[in-house]
C-alpha cells in the first residue's frame, strides 16, 4: 500500500512538471503568480478575513511551485520583471 502511494504521488508531481514546464503551462503560472499576488504582501489592514484569503490563494501557487521543485523566488523575479515590461 505504501509503495502504491508513493508511486502515485511520483506520478502525480511528473504531471505537475510535465504541465507547468511547458510552453502553456509556464503562461499559466505566470498568470496565477500576477493573479493571486505571489510577488506582493497579501495582508490587508484591517480585514483578517480578506488577508486570510489573498494568503490562501498565494499559497495554492507557491505549493505548485514547491511540487515542482521550482525556486518561487527566481520564478517571482522573472514574474516582476515581466510586470514591469508591461
Amino acid at each position: 500500500m505504501f509503495k502504491e502511494l508513493l508511486k502515485d504521488r511520483h506520478r502525480i508531481q511528473e504531471s505537475y512538471k510535465h504541465l507547468f514546464r511547458s510552453a502553456e503551462g509556464q503562461i499559466v503560472m505566470r498568470h496565477m503568480m500576477k493573479k493571486f499576488g505571489v510577488t506582493t504582501p497579501s495582508f490587508v489592514q484591517g480585514d483578517s478575513n480578506a488577508t486570510a484569503f489573498k494568503e490562501g490563494q498565494r499559497h495554492v501557487v507557491l505549493s505548485i511551485l514547491k511540487y515542482i521543485n521550482r525556486d518561487s523566488d527566481e520564478v517571482a523575479q522573472k514574474i516582476q520583471e515581466h510586470i514591469e515590461d508591461e
